[in-house]
This record gives structure tokens, sequence and C-alpha cells, in this order.
């Protein structure tokens, strides 16, 4: 009985260590398959993922096109408007954080601001008699002057800003080749203004600069505009493409609180973005200040644009990165160029925004735009 007991304990001691107090030093061999959870393959992407994905990825493509497409010393379309061409382009890889020391494109940005200065200087502070081309100029080399503060850069920018106040008509506004007598352009002064509003906003010294801010203010509320519609010259009718440029200087120029400014944006809230050809002005430009517009009014007008907006330039961004104007798109009697259209749809690309005179002020955004600047991916 004894010996029968003992064996039974044993048995008991090899088959139920635990059971029996005893450390197990020889667990029994599990197939490693049977302990693996199930994990969603993470790089299969829902479709909002993936829409995502494609609209980060668009300024990422249009840079490395713009890079390819650069010319050696620095410039960008040598046989349209080289000068306005490259002034967007350095604003384009601006607008995404890119700067000379920049690993990606440092070298690419350095030699295009570089062309810029040096043509600006070359030409005495006013580059042809165009003053879009000038006005774009002078504002890329505000806002490279703003974020990277090397010093060739602005004496550059000071002569631009002189000949835009030197340039401005009594009324505010400004006319093509910066004529006094003649009638007002607002697509023209439009990019006066942003030029204006980037050298203040980069510690610009010159003489006048307030005060010519001040007047552009008083001509987009008094002169521009009718019960918030904009039109684009003294002749023509509002149309809500105009309205769009004026709501997006109204609130550049501090008017955003204005009564003008709240009718222009009621008027814009319904436009919905179209990729063909314009009537006055080049697809690029229209929607870029729509966009502009949209953006900075505001989530309520923001949040039914995006959507239609960034799948619309998804659906017309060539696979190597650039956009090509809808045929038939013209600019100043000659074809919309490709670098134009691709350097204004990477500027229009929220929340993206590096370049300083996007951003407003603290105040402003506690009180007017809070919820706008800090949306979530899947709220656009």
């Amino acid at each position: 009985m004894t010996k029968y007991f003992f064996y039974v304990l044993v048995a008991f001691h090899i088959l139920c260590p635990g059971l029996a107090g005893e450390e197990n030093n020889n667990p029994p061999q599990i197939d490693e398959e049977d302990l693996t959870p199930e994990v969603p393959d993470l790089r299969v992407l829902t479709p909002e993922q993936e829409h995502h994905r494609k609209v980060y990825a668009m300024p990422v493509n249009a840079l490395r096109w713009l890079k390819a497409n650069q010319e050696g010393n620095g410039s960008w379309s040598p046989k349209q408007n080289p000068e306005a061409m490259t002034a967007l382009a350095v604003l384009a890889f601006l607008s995404q954080g890119e700067t000379p020391a920049s690993e990606a494109y440092g070298e690419t940005v350095r030699k295009a601001i570089q062309w810029l200065a040096i043509d600006m200087q070359r030409n005495h502070g006013k580059l042809a008699n165009d003053d879009f081309t000038h006005a774009v100029s002078t504002w890329a080399l505000a806002e490279a002057y703003s974020l990277i503060r090397i010093p060739f850069i602005k004496p550059a920018t000071e002569a631009g800003v002189k000949t835009i106040i030197k340039g401005q008509q009594k009324g505010g506004g400004f006319a093509k080749g910066y004529a006094q007598e003649a009638a007002w352009d607002l697509n023209f002064s439009a990019w006066n203004m942003m030029a204006l509003k980037a050298a203040y906003v980069a510690g610009s010294e010159t003489p006048g600069l307030e005060e010519a801010m001040e007047k552009a203010a008083q001509f987009l509320l008094v002169t521009a505009n009718t019960d918030g519609l904009f039109r684009q010259t003294p002749f023509a009718d509002g149309d809500v493409l105009s309205t769009a440029q004026g709501t997006f200087l109204l609130i550049l120029l501090g008017q955003g609180k204005s009564k003008q400014s709240h009718q222009a944006k009621a008027i814009i809230q319904s436009y919905k973005p179209l990729w063909e050809k314009g009537t006055s002005l080049p697809a690029a430009n229209r929607l870029y200040f729509m966009d502009q517009a949209r953006f900075h009014s505001g989530r309520k007008t923001y949040k039914d644009w995006w959507p239609l907006f960034s799948q619309m330039k998804l659906d017309h961004q060539y696979a190597d990165g650039h956009w090509e104007s809808p045929a038939g798109d013209v600019y100043s009697g000659k074809p919309a160029d490709p670098y134009y259209t691709t350097a204004l749809m990477v500027l229009a690309i929220p929340p993206i925004r590096n370049l300083p005179t996007y951003k407003v002020s603290e105040e402003r955004r506690q009180i007017e735009n809070k919820d706008v600047f800090n949306l979530k991916d899947e709220e656009f």
C-alpha cells in the first residue's frame, strides 16, 4: 500500500507541478502562431485615409516638379515672365516650410531668392511695368526676409515696397502699370496689397507703408464693393470671384469684422470649385483667392469647400506633380503658365500655413478664427 501511494505521488508531481507547489522549468511548448493576435493590415487604408494621404502628397509632388524644372540660374519659366514665376515658386516652397536651410530643397530655394533679389536690385526696385510681376516679386522677397532674415534680401524688399507705395492711387487702389489716372483693377490691387502686408510683417521701415495699408483698406471698404459684392474694375458688375478677392484682402488688412466683410463672406459661401478657363482671370488665380477667403473666414465657410476643392485638385494634378491650366485659359493675353498654376495650387493647400503673412494675431486666433486653425484632418 505504501509503495502504491509513493508511485501515485510521483505521478502527481510530474503531471501537475503547479498544484504541487513546485516550479516547472520545462513548460510545454506552444505554437507561437496560436498566440499572435489578429491585427489589421496597417498598409490597407480606408478610402478616407487614402484621400488624406493623397492630399498631403500633393505639395510634395509639386515641389519635386518645381525643383526638377528650375533653371540653372535659379529662376523658372525663361520664356514667360520669369520674375513672376520665380516669385510664385519661392512662395510655394516657403509656404511648405522649405527654406535655404532645408535638406531637400535648400539649394533650390537659395538660388531662387538670390536670383530674385539681384534682379530687383538690378532694376532699381521696379520689375517691368506689369505691377503683378513687381508686386508678387516684392511679396516673395518680404516673406523670405521674414522667415530667414538674410541681410541681402532686405534692400531688395525695401526697394520693391517703395515702388508699390509710390504707385498707389490716391483712392488706395492700383492700376495696371501703376498709372495714377487710369481705372483701378482689383486683381492688380490684390497682389500689391499682399506685398504691402508682407513687408509690414517683415518689419519694413519704408516710409508711408502703414498709411498705404490704411488707404488700401478704405479702398476695399468704400470704393471697390457695394453691399459686400466686389467688382474687378469701376466699370464691371460685382461678381462672386472678385468678392472672394475682396474678402481675403479685408481680413488681411484687419477689416475682417467689418460689415462689408460679413456681407462678402455670405456671398461666397455657396460657390463651388470649377476647373474651367476664366473669363477675366485664370482658373488658378480665381481658385487661390476663393480658397484664401474661405479658409480665413472660418470653419463655416470652409468645411463645405475643402473636400470639393481638394478632390478637384487631385483630379487635375499630373503624375509628375504639376498642374496645367484648363484649356484656353490665358493670362495677359498668353496661355497660363504651368509654373503659375502649380505654385498657386501649392499655396492653396491648407491647413499648412508657413508664410508669415498668412498668420494672424493671437487675439484674432482666439476670438474670430479659433477653430479653423486647429481643424483635424477628418474635419476637412
